[in-house]
């Protein structure tokens, strides 16, 4: 199963590349302050909150637009930006 390369950008500064996958997936971390992929089983053990990956079923090239950790506003975009093999190393 192929992954999303996802790039994370707020107006506040904020920015990360994500790379949800066949095995998997991105969630905000437990303090909240970060979002990173994680491991399925690891986001079920530490309860961490899942975010879905909008381009899972449809990669369109609309930007979605989620909660931002840092400044708590929603306003931390989501763009597609390629694809990778969805195995992590």
């Amino acid at each position: 199963m192929v992954g999303n390369i996802i790039d994370a950008k707020c107006e506040c500064g904020y920015q990360i590349e994500l790379f949800p996958g066949s095995f998997q997936s991105m969630a905000y971390s437990k303090q909240g302050y970060e979002i990173d992929t994680f491991p399925e089983n690891e986001i079920k053990k530490l309860k961490l909150k899942k975010i879905p990956d909008p381009y899972a079923v449809s990669i369109l090239d609309l930007p979605r637009i989620i909660l931002c950790p840092r400044c708590k506003k929603i306003t931390l975009k989501l763009t597609h930006t390629g694809h990778w093999d969805g195995v992590p190393n």
